[in-house]
């Protein structure tokens, strides 16, 4: 409920944007996307350079949606909060967080997505990373946001990702709010 969702710090903001690297944001940019840019065919697909309304629409999103309690990081690196995340979050269970949460931490901090890409939300931490400038990219991430929030089992229903089929079932949910939300607006 309310009383265990992940709570930000105090003076810890919502948003987080990493500085431009020029070096870094460039691979990420005009090498590592190019799969992901010919498959969406947008070159801003993970250009990494988020306009101010790609944030704001997101932050619209999740607020239309009550979703007050995620944390968005713009083209950032952050191991350190990402570690902090997981292991406030009491949203998700303990042995999930421990398990599942952990590696996908691991593989944040060693497989810098600020550099290979890939726009996501980690249920473990409560996090929506964007790199691409596109909204409703980032708002099919804030689908994501929402649909793991109205869940009872958080830690379970992330987990079964592994298995087939269960991913595209969990795109198709993001991907049909992040529609409706936008058909409505």
């Amino acid at each position: 409920g309310p009383r265990e969702a992940l709570q930000f710090r105090p003076g810890e903001p919502r948003v987080e944007r990493g500085r431009p690297q020029a070096f870094v944001d460039g691979l990420g940019h005009y090498l590592f996307s190019l799969p992901a840019k010919l498959a969406l065919l947008s070159w801003r697909i993970e250009n990494h350079d988020v306009s101010p309304e790609t944030e704001a629409a997101l932050i619209e999103y999740l607020d239309a949606n009550e979703l007050c309690h995620v944390k968005v990081r713009i083209n950032q690196y952050a191991p350190g909060g990402e570690w902090s995340r997981l292991f406030r979050n009491r949203e998700v269970r303990g042995f999930w967080r421990y398990t599942f949460g952990f590696l996908t931490v691991v593989s944040y901090t060693i497989l810098p997505q600020r550099v290979f890409g890939g726009d996501n939300f980690n249920p473990f931490t409560n996090t929506i990373s964007i790199y691409s400038d596109l909204p409703p990219v980032s708002q099919h991430e804030g689908g994501h946001a929402k649909d793991f929030a109205e869940r009872d089992w958080k830690g379970a229903y992330a987990a079964i990702r592994i298995l087939p089929i269960v991913p595209l079932y969990q795109e198709g949910v993001a991907s049909g709010d992040a529609l409706s939300y936008l058909r409505a607006e």
